[in-house]
């Protein structure tokens, strides 16, 4: 009863931040001016994810004080997500370089490895590869620095984000609890209920932006949900989560290979994402439902497969995103 009156109350918390934050934009007139790389044809408010990281920086203090999380976690979420709101809310509202922003990013990659110090596993046909020597350290920060970017890359459209970030976190939650002990997944159940509070006022047709206030934030909150949980006693492994996210981080990866391959500007902004052609095609609201659909329908029960036979985590990941390349090519 005191869990779900708590995620009420996150909930609540997290809608109205936003609405006073979009409030506050319109008095001031912070908009976000439609230009030709947007996907959206009417002035809106930004940085409306503030609600989300208040809301979720105030669950962990929670879970800590009340010692359901371990400080270790609790640092690593706190220590990254910090730094990652503030230089994308000063980018939301200001101007920031790319070399600032980078620096950021790579700081927060490497807090989150320090703190959660326990190697992550990769199962993999009967053994178990531990990343713990230094260049597999140096690769997973640098995984850690493009998912930052990459959530950051695939906030283009209404919804889209945020219900992201609702289905992995609440997919990778039920996977490592279950339904009979929901109470040892509260950690992933606050933060959608902090992000279903901003989503009020971003679903399709948005009345607020996320902004990349949240959008970076979201990115390394859920990587270190992945890492946290990627370790040699877990009960999830890398490769569930690498499916849950998967349509992300296709999506992203092949934009970037593309336009790399045709040796356009690849780290400047654009419009060629698989998912803002679909919107200019079906709209933001059916984009939206579609990348859910194929999320709950095809993604959660790979991943669910991949926790049961994680040995096998690697051809299933690939059974996984294969129909999804497809769909981006």
């Amino acid at each position: 009863m005191i869990s779900s009156l708590s995620l009420i109350v996150v909930f609540f918390i997290s809608l109205g931040i936003t609405q006073l934050v979009r409030n506050l934009t319109l008095k001031k007139n912070l908009l976000d001016v439609p230009n030709d790389r947007s996907s959206h044809k009417v002035s809106t408010p930004r940085g409306g994810g503030i609600g989300i990281v208040i809301s979720f920086l105030l669950s962990i203090v929670y879970l800590w004080y009340e010692h359901l999380i371990s400080l270790p976690l609790f640092a690593a979420l706190a220590g990254a997500m910090l730094p990652v709101a503030l230089v994308g809310l000063w980018d939301d509202f200001g101007s920031i370089s790319q070399k600032w922003r980078f620096f950021v990013h790579i700081f927060a990659a490497s807090w989150v490895v320090y703190w959660l110090q326990e190697p992550v596993v990769i199962p993999l046909w009967g053994h178990q590869i531990l990343l713990d020597n230094y260049i597999e350290t140096l690769l997973l920060i640098v995984t850690l620095v493009w998912i930052i970017n990459l959530y950051n890359f695939m906030d283009g459209i209404d919804g889209l984000a945020g219900t992201e970030a609702v289905f992995v976190a609440l997919a990778g939650g039920l996977l490592i609890s279950g339904w009979d002990h929901l109470k040892d997944s509260l950690l992933y159940f606050y933060l959608v209920a902090a992000t279903l509070g901003f989503l009020y006022w971003n679903w399709p047709p948005a009345k607020i932006f996320m902004g990349d206030v949240a959008s970076g934030t979201l990115g390394i909150v859920l990587a270190t949900f992945a890492v946290s949980t990627s370790t040699l006693n877990s009960q999830i492994n890398i490769w569930s989560w690498a499916i849950l996210f998967s349509l992300f981080w296709v999506d992203a990866t092949f934009t970037l290979l593309r336009r790399m391959s045709r040796n356009e500007k690849w780290y400047s902004a654009h419009c060629s994402h698989a998912y803002q052609h679909a919107a200019r095609k079906w709209g933001h609201l059916k984009t939206t439902n579609g990348f859910n659909l194929i999320n709950g329908l095809w993604l959660f029960p790979l991943a669910a497969l991949a926790k049961y036979f994680p040995n096998w985590g690697s051809l299933i990941l690939l059974v996984s995103i294969a129909p999804l390349i497809g769909l981006a090519v």
